[in-house]
């Protein structure tokens, strides 16, 4: 009698999924499946040619954001390392940017940003292009164009409102 009825409730489960899985197969449940996505906050890929990111990389490279501070504990350590943070476009008309965040070497993303860096077009040019230059640390910082000071944010000594932005332009060779 016992093996009836284990085989008697063996049948009915067995019934009961076969009768789940065709109804689910018909649309008839919904599907349980799960999805691993983010919110959607109407973000989309920015696409640079490669004769644009030829450009925006060539300036890069002439920039370099320079540790000052003279008691700074580290001087391999002075010029800092840019990581890219992301990519960004007007949508309406031609202006794309590409903004950094800059790091002690060595650090990578790990560590704490010192700087952030965006070069962007002026508007509808391949040619201008505007740096913007923020600073997230007490050090005192240099931004360089060509070996050449184009900004220079002074140490930071206490709780105070000090320089921490600065623009410029930049002609693309």
């Amino acid at each position: 009698m016992r093996k009836t009825a284990l085989l008697v409730l063996v049948n009915i489960i067995l019934v009961i999924l076969i009768c789940a899985l065709v109804a689910q197969q018909f649309g008839l449940l919904p599907n349980f499946k799960t999805t691993k996505s983010g919110p959607n906050f109407g973000w989309s890929i920015v696409q640079f040619t490669p004769l644009e990111i030829q450009t925006w990389i060539g300036i890069k490279d002439r920039l370099a954001v320079v540790n000052t501070d003279p008691n700074f504990s580290y001087p391999s350590h002075r010029v800092l390392q840019w990581i890219s943070m992301r990519n960004s476009t007007s949508h309406d008309y031609y202006q794309k940017s590409m903004e950094f965040l800059c790091f002690w070497p060595g650090q990578g993303a790990n560590g704490e940003w010192e700087a952030v860096i965006s070069i962007y077009n002026v508007p509808n040019s391949t040619s201008d292009f505007v740096v913007e230059a923020a600073r997230f640390t007490w050090h005192s910082l240099q931004v360089t164009l060509d070996g050449n000071v184009m900004a220079s944010f002074p140490q930071v000594t206490n709780d105070t409102t000090s320089l921490g932005y600065a623009t410029f332009h930049v002609t693309a060779n």
